[in-house]
């Protein structure tokens, strides 16, 4: 075939895994940066975090704490605002810097990844591995825009390697100092989401089966614990200062009925079905699906290679929590596997002996997902990032007050994006959560907007004696500007 002529004639001059290296390179970047102005998310979870990260560049705030998790509002450790607040600040504060951050870092981890799999897995695997994390669709989605579980995928994975290379290796100061990674890239993983909490048996089991066998074992057992105390140590002084509140809301959570409609067979194929349209593609066949992950955790165990033993194991696991549990399987809430299976479908496609068959299948893999990317070429009439801009201008030179607040109704619509360039332009709502009956009340309604100050909800219903001082209409929303008649009557 003349394609494989070509790469021959390629190879007498580069190397094919230089070429593949740049090529994948150049075609991840691209495909995380280019339009990224023009399609960044930029919702409530965003405004969210760019308030934050803006007060401590500005040292307003210094933070210990991060973004609450979708697992009872219990909140995360602060360290992914720690990465992307440079970035915020690089770019001017516009919120562009925050998705470019996790773009940067999600390049950068994959490569660190390519790295230090060197001497663990085949040169083969560790390659068409970084072809799997620099061009998934949905790494390349979640690469775009800021979200504290978008670069689990890669420090879930550097998890995994660091501790393999641990317990494979057989000095104890090279064990000691990949033990030590291992303890920083799993306590940046649970900052990053509680779901990684699910695969902590796996290595909890392994690592005191390694100290039982080995010598030095304090020295160990500190590498491990030492750098997690360190990182977590944010965390512990706001539970400290707030009475340990994130200890209540787990408990709290715990005796919450987590009931959903799933039984055990449709959340064990929702399961197989996100994670294989998460990594091959979208069609949903359950009982082929099932069979792919199937095939692939046998794979990984029957290898017997530590990476691959783990990886299977905690994908084993993480399928028996969500179906027992009948957990719905959400892409990010596999974030702390899909790596793990990206590899373990790697070595599947490496078995082939011939390497024309190797190439051929990444060839067909890669048209596969090219139908994915339709979200990197989208041009929008207007960006989430100008909308929230042109709303907060809308309502900026009514504000003549230092006690307004901004709400949105009904109460599951945010208005954080709104508060952000606000803030950014010199005024400063209360806090969301704030009890204080505000002088100035500005809503952001999008349904059922005829009795707005009869609505029930409560920063609406506290104010007693209420007027409208003004109204707009923008996009198909009403914006109301509320007066509480009791303050202004104070004032005069």
């Amino acid at each position: 075939m003349k394609i494989f002529e070509f790469l021959s004639r390629i190879k007498n001059r580069v190397s094919y895994q230089t070429l593949f290296f740049y090529l994948t390179l150049t075609a991840g970047i691209f495909l995380r940066l280019y339009n990224i102005d023009k399609t960044l998310t930029f919702l409530g979870d965003q405004g969210r975090d760019a308030i934050i990260i803006k007060r401590m560049i500005t040292f307003q705030d210094f933070t210990f704490v991060g973004p609450p998790s979708s697992i009872g509002q219990i909140r995360l450790g602060p360290f992914y605002y720690y990465f992307i607040a440079p970035f915020l600040a690089l770019f001017n504060f516009n919120p562009v810097g925050l998705g470019v951050a996790v773009a940067f870092y999600s390049v950068v981890l994959s490569i660190l990844i390519l790295y230090f799999f060197k001497g663990l897995v085949k040169d083969e695997v560790r390659f068409i591995l970084f072809g799997f994390l620099m061009l998934s669709p949905i790494l390349i989605e979640f690469s775009r825009f800021s979200w504290n579980p978008n670069l689990l995928p890669y420090t879930s994975l550097l998890t995994t390697i660091f501790f393999s290379k641990a317990l494979q290796t057989k000095k104890t100061r090279e064990q000691i100092r990949y033990l030590v990674l291992f303890s920083f890239f799993l306590s940046i993983s649970l900052q990053l989401h509680y779901s990684v909490l699910f695969i902590l048996p796996v290595y909890a089991v392994f690592f005191i089966l390694f100290l039982i066998k080995t010598d030095n074992k304090l020295k160990k057992f500190t590498a491990v614990l030492a750098p997690a105390i360190i990182l977590f140590l944010p965390l512990m002084l706001f539970e400290l200062k707030h009475k340990f509140i994130n200890i209540k809301l787990l408990l709290q959570f715990l005796n919450e009925d987590k009931t959903t409609n799933l039984n055990y067979s449709s959340a064990l194929f929702n399961f197989t079905n996100t994670l294989v349209a998460s990594s091959l593609t979208t069609y949903k066949s359950n009982l082929l699906n099932l069979g792919i992950v199937s095939i692939a955790l046998t794979a990984g165990i029957i290898i017997k290679q530590m990476v691959y033993t783990i990886s299977s194991l905690n994908i084993l696991l993480t399928a028996l929590i969500f179906t027992l549990m009948r957990f719905e399987s959400l892409p990010h809430y596999l974030f702390a596997i899909i790596a793990g299976f990206y590899l373990l479908i790697t070595l599947l496609i490496t078995q082939f002996k011939d390497k024309k068959v190797v190439f051929l299948f990444c060839i067909a893999l890669i048209l596969l997902w090219a139908n994915n990317y339709n979200f990197v070429f989208y041009k929008p009439k207007t960006t989430q990032i100008q909308t929230a801009r042109k709303y907060a201008d809308l309502i900026f030179n009514d504000i003549k007050t230092d006690s307004f607040q901004i709400i949105g109704v009904p109460f599951t619509e945010s208005t954080a994006t709104q508060r952000y360039f606000i803030e950014l332009k010199g005024k400063t709502p209360l806090e969301e959560n704030s009890a204080e009956i505000p002088k100035e009340l500005f809503v952001f309604c999008y349904r059922d907007c005829d009795n707005i100050l009869g609505n029930d909800l409560w920063q609406i219903a506290v104010i007693k004696n209420k007027s409208i001082a003004k109204t707009w209409k923008i996009d198909n929303i009403k914006v109301f500007k509320i007066i509480n008649e009791d303050k202004y009557k104070q004032e005069n």
